[in-house]
This record gives structure tokens, C-alpha cells and sequence, in this order.
């Protein structure tokens, strides 16, 4: 199965993707997911289902592999995302200090 929405993203840092994942779920339809990690210990995951906003990618912020909810990035995931702006947010993600 084939990236429909995600794959102009996948161009972005892509040294630090850790997983892709395009598969279809019962629940969720299809599924199209990329995660990139980073030496700080943080990482973002771009995600795009029936469960996200409208059906468009949405951007989350993590920490140790977990959902993240409390960086200067981001309180929340962020909704209808563009590749400018997931790569204006994977730089800050990226510089977010060690901890």
C-alpha cells in the first residue's frame, strides 16, 4: 500500500524517520502514519485517518516515543498541517532542549 496524503512529507528530515506505517484499519479506514526521532529524546508523529482532522494530517509532539502535551511546541496536536509548517515544527521539535 501506497503513502496518499503523507508522502510529500516524507521528504522532510528524512535521516531522523524512525517508522512508516500505510495500512488500512477496521476502525480508522485507512491509516497513513510517519514518525521522526530526534537525539533529544523527542520526536513528532504525522498522522492521517478517519480519527484526525477532517481526514487531514495532524501533527503531534513526543516525548520518549509517548504523546507529548506540554512543549513550548504545543499544548494539543496540531490540525490540517502543511509540509511548511511541519517543517517549521520539526525544527523547533528538533531544537527542544534534552531532557
Amino acid at each position: 500500500m501506497k503513502f496518499q496524503k503523507l508522502n510529500k512529507y516524507a521528504a522532510l528530515l528524512p535521516e531522523h524517520i524512525d517508522a512508516r506505517v500505510c495500512e488500512v484499519q477496521h476502525s480508522m479506514g485507512h491509516v497513513e502514519q510517519l514518525r521522526w526521532k530526534f537525539a533529544n529524546n523527542y520526536g513528532a508523529s504525522l498522522a492521517c485517518h478517519n480519527g484526525t482532522y477532517g481526514n487531514m494530517p495532524e501533527l503531534a509532539v513526543l516525548h520518549n516515543d509517548k504523546l507529548c502535551y506540554d512543549t513550548d511546541v504545543t499544548s494539543d496536536v496540531i490540525g490540517y498541517v502543511t509540509v511548511a509548517e511541519v517543517a517549521m515544527h520539526l525544527a523547533r521539535i528538533r531544537g527542544l532542549p534534552k531532557r
